[in-house]
């Protein structure tokens, strides 16, 4: 089988409950777009969900791929959205082998086992967040965890681009082998420097980062990637680049139609959800 759709899904806690008391009509608006996405991905009846996420279990210098039997956590963050929660299946046989099969093409990428492999991995909001939309996703649907290396807001030495569009091809062509049907998702924010009182500050660039990321989502320009957006970001800080790589990528050579459902700002980072099918 092949990749039968990707998303780009923002991982915020603050658009989980649109009835909270306070949250922003932008929050509102990227829940409901959260649901239209889910839906479509529900209608996919996927095997395998592959995500990407950039605040996990993470390697200080390569990627890793959870090899736990399973992964169940919330999304917690400062002490509110706790019971938001998850348990999900992983493939670990897959995941095993998927390993192995990186490990030979010399990409930078490790197993992570959280405890033991037969217990669960804990996740939290970047995970729970986009995968809490898919409760309605088939039981069967297994799922690969992909997790970034840490420092995911600082642009990535040039010397390593290279290795993450590398990384995105092999991925597809381990996919294009399964019999198994195959989602990617993207777990990403955009720039986090929209506001004064953000907690990696404000940056000018923030807004024009996250429109050049919108006009990509749509096009798979990889000039506006790599070259008009790539300066920016380290004043922009957008935890969801390296993912982006990898998904323009995998995405090279296919014939989906790709659509921003929304892109809005409802706090200090900037978010969008977006869909190739």
């Amino acid at each position: 089988m092949v990749v039968i759709g990707a998303f780009i899904l923002p991982h915020g806690p603050i658009i989980l409950n649109p009835s909270k008391e306070g949250i922003p009509s932008s929050a509102k608006k990227i829940h409901y777009a959260m649901l239209e996405a889910s839906k479509h991905i529900e209608q996919l009846e996927p095997d395998i969900v592959f995500l990407t996420t950039p605040h996990s279990i993470a390697l200080s210098h390569n990627f890793g791929i959870y090899l736990n039997r399973a992964g169940k956590g919330n999304a917690s963050w400062e002490g509110e959205y706790e019971d938001y929660e998850i348990e999900i299946d992983f493939a670990q046989s897959l995941a095993i082998e998927l390993v192995d099969c990186l490990q030979e093409k010399e990409l930078a990428v490790n197993g992570i086992t959280a405890f033991s492999s037969g217990m669960n991995a804990p996740l939290r909001w970047a995970e729970v967040v986009p995968l809490w939309f898919l409760k309605k996703v088939p039981t069967k649907t297994k799922y690969l965890l992909l997790s970034q290396p840490i420092r995911p807001f600082i642009s990535p030495p040039l010397d390593r681009i290279p290795e993450l569009k590398k990384l995105g091809t092999n991925l597809k062509s381990y996919f294009d082998f399964l019999a198994e049907k195959v989602v990617v998702i993207i777990s990403a924010d955009l720039a986090h420097t929209h506001t004064e009182d953000a907690p990696y500050g404000f940056s000018e660039t923030a807004e024009p980062f996250d429109e050049l990321m919108e006009n990509w989502a749509v096009s798979l320009n990889e000039e506006l990637l790599l070259k008009k957006a790539l300066p920016l970001l380290d004043q922009a800080m957008c935890c969801g680049y390296y993912g982006f790589i990898i998904l323009q990528s995998m995405l090279k050579k296919t014939n989906f139609t790709p659509r921003v459902i929304i892109r809005a700002t409802p706090s200090y980072y900037g978010m969008m959800v977006v869909e190739y099918l």
